[in-house]
């Protein structure tokens, strides 16, 4: 236990710089602890020395140099389209599409530092902070390579003897499950999140596990001291072929120290092998913490270390152990998909068999490639499993809960395994009951009052959600042309607030930017009713009321052009207080027009006038609007270069600040 308890220390050290020093207010319970039971003040300081280690290692850590032009290092980490710098000064991320820089090189690069971003919509995945878990915060763009040591390493050749007989999608799955390659060009990717099934294609602890498993019951406990030596070549191996992946060097680094153990070199429990694997990984890598590869196993890991899961070879025992399992990562499937369903864990029971069958196929290409003849069936047999059941699991959106839920819910669980192998059953049941309750509020409706609004990130697009009281309100959908952002942005973030349907959709103009997504948004969720800008001209005085809620097309005007942005509905509302002022793409034409009349303005916020391009928003009439906020929603370095520099000298002549979907994603303005 003295390793775990470092580690602790360790982690809280962490904890505090990564995210608040109120971490460090966890120590009071931990001093505490140490004082009841007069723990020698030597070995409190040790203890408190790993805190002080964790502070210093984020501290202190090289997060690379701004202004570099020259860069030497080692190649760290090799992708398909880049790899990751290992230098004195940090990591650097560099883009190479050619894989022409092997896993493991000496290169010395010239160049200058990229301040390239990257395309980014609400809800998808954030590649800046998936660098930040492997500690890279500035790119370098390459002029000239030169190789101080060209490695040899590389599976191209591998990959192309055992693909040689699998069609694209069986190449991809097969690439995930012996490579740890990405699983995302998969046409059924979605299917497969959906089921909670993306591990089950992806090389993992639990197929490795279960290969282990196979040979030593094979080879039997005679030659178990064998067979440490023989697991720690096959993880080798893995480790490979996965180009050093994060949870294989996890795995490796465990067995190497059961190996040890054994060998009576080290003798550390179990708990202490965890502790000091996770303590060796964040030593040498201590932003992984922030990573899914690192909190998705360690806290299991310590979990089955304090409580043992007995895995029985009974179909009852089995479902018991995956039953407890699927009870410790249920918060993790609330916070990711929003969604639950009583039937995904029967499938997944039912299928992980199947997916132990599809890594051994996938190892067999090794020694016979024309085997994929019949490995392409069973993937093709799996994939229509997986993407028949998906749409027809019945799923409880259960929203995406807070840092409350998760402290409550593995507070209890810890509770109730804690009574259970102390044996006290009647107090475990009341716990497993509190546990259970805990629960039960995530399938709650949400049933209280909301008075806000949200600009969403839909890249280059404009959606804009209104929530008044019980009503719930989009302007426009957006529109991407690779992406159906209805369905892998707008309607995650309506399952993650516990929105259920949409009251209306309202369309400023035709652009593909602003209604590319209705369809299908039409298609996949309750939208009651969709107004375009132009029935509100049949409204009287412009204005449509949803119950006590109003809301007025200011721009009535050059309605027979076919220019959609001069005919762009330019919405007025208010929700509680707070007066909102939505232009769509209405060009200075129609500002012109709005002003001359002497329509009603003023604002407290203002979402500007396309995506802030310098055909809107002049300058008298954002100061006749006079807000206190100004919004522009636009896409990263996006091709038309908005928000033009005219506007944002504009808002800032007037001393307006602004907020842009680009720099911060979805902003929400509460009222």
């Amino acid at each position: 236990m003295k390793v775990f308890l470092a580690f602790s220390f360790f982690v809280i050290g962490l904890l505090s710089v990564l995210f608040s020093y109120f971490f460090l207010f966890l120590l009071l319970p931990l001093f505490f602890f140490f004082y009841y039971h007069k723990t020698p003040k030597k070995t409190v300081v040790i203890y408190l020395f790993f805190t002080l280690l964790g502070i210093a290692l984020v501290l202190l850590y090289p997060k690379g140099n701004e202004n570099a032009s020259e860069l030497a290092g080692m190649v760290v980490t090799r992708k398909e389209n880049y790899y990751l710098l290992l230098t004195l000064q940090g990591k650097y991320y560099v883009y190479d599409k050619g894989e022409s820089v092997p896993l493991f090189s000496l290169v010395k690069l010239t160049g200058y530092i990229s301040h390239k971003g990257y395309s980014h919509y609400e809800s998808s995945f954030s590649f800046p902070d998936y660098l930040k878990t492997q500690g890279v915060f500035y790119s370098f763009q390459a002029k000239t390579t030169m190789f101080i040591f060209q490695s040899p390493i590389s599976t191209k050749g591998i990959q192309e003897y055992l693909f040689s007989f699998l069609n694209d999608e069986s190449k991809i799955i097969v690439s995930s499950l012996l490579f740890g390659d990405s699983l995302y060009d998969l046409e059924s990717i979605s299917a497969f999140q959906e089921m909670g099934m993306v591990s089950a294609l992806s090389l993992s602890g639990f197929h490795l596990s279960f290969l282990l498993g196979i040979l030593r019951r094979t080879i039997g406990k005679n030659h178990e001291k064998g067979f440490s030596i023989f697991e720690l070549a096959l993880l080798s191996v893995f480790l490979f072929f996965s180009f050093f992946r994060y949870t294989i060097r996890r795995i490796f680094l465990l067995s190497l120290l059961r190996f040890l153990k054994e060998r009576n070199i080290l003798s550390l429990s179990y708990i202490d092998r965890v502790a000091l694997t996770g303590f060796i990984l964040l030593v040498i890598e201590p932003y992984s913490f922030l990573s899914a590869s690192f909190y998705y196993s360690f806290p299991l890991l310590f979990f089955l270390a304090f409580f043992p899961l007995k895995r029985e070879e009974n179909i009852k025992g089995k479902i018991s152990f995956f039953a407890r399992l699927t009870l410790f990562f249920l918060p993790y499937r609330f916070f990711t998909t929003s969604y639950f369903s009583l039937l995904s864990p029967i499938f997944q029971f039912l299928l992980i068999p199947y997916s132990h069958l599809l890594f051994l196929s996938s190892i067999l290409l090794f020694l016979c490639p024309p085997f994929g003849f019949i490995l392409n069936y069973l993937i093709l047999f799996f994939v229509k499993i997986v993407s028949f059941s998906a749409p027809n699991l019945i799923q409880i959106n259960t929203g995406q809960p807070g840092v409350i839920f998760f402290v409550l819910y593995y507070s209890l669980l810890i509770l109730f395994s804690t009574l259970k192998s102390y044996f006290f059953q009647k107090q475990s049941k009341y716990a497993l009951l509190s546990l259970s309750l805990v629960i039960a509020t995530c399938f709650i409706p949400d049933i209280f009052p909301h008075y806000e609004v949200t600009f969403l990130d839909v890249d280059q697009g404009d959606s804009t959600l209104i929530r008044n009281g019980y009503q719930n309100i989009l302007i426009d959908t957006g529109g991407l042309s690779k992406v159906d952002l209805a369905t892998e942005s707008l309607i995650p973030y309506f399952a993650k607030k516990k929105i259920s349907h949409l009251d209306a959709v309202l369309i400023t103009h035709n652009d593909y930017d602003h209604v590319g997504a209705l369809t299908s948004l039409q298609k996949h969720f309750k939208v009651d009713m969709v107004y375009y800008a132009s029935n509100f001209l049949t409204f009287p005085d412009e204005t449509y009321s949803f119950d006590d809620f109003k809301i007025k097309n200011l721009n009535t005007y050059f309605q027979n052009v076919r220019d959609e942005n001069t005919k762009s509905g330019v919405f007025s509302f208010q929700v509680k207080e707070t007066k909102f002022l939505v232009m769509g793409d209405a060009p200075k034409e129609v500002e012109y027009e709005i002003l001359k009349d002497k329509k009603e303005i003023d604002c407290d916020i203002l979402r500007v006038g396309h995506h802030g391009s310098s055909t809107s928003s002049s300058s008298s009439f954002v100061k006749a609007c006079s807000p206190r906020l100004a919004i522009i929603s636009c896409g990263y370095q996006n091709k038309y270069g908005h928000p033009d520099k005219e506007v944002i000298s504009t808002l800032t002549s007037l001393s307006i600040p602004y907020r842009r979907t680009d720099l911060e994603g979805s902003i929400t303005i509460s009222c």
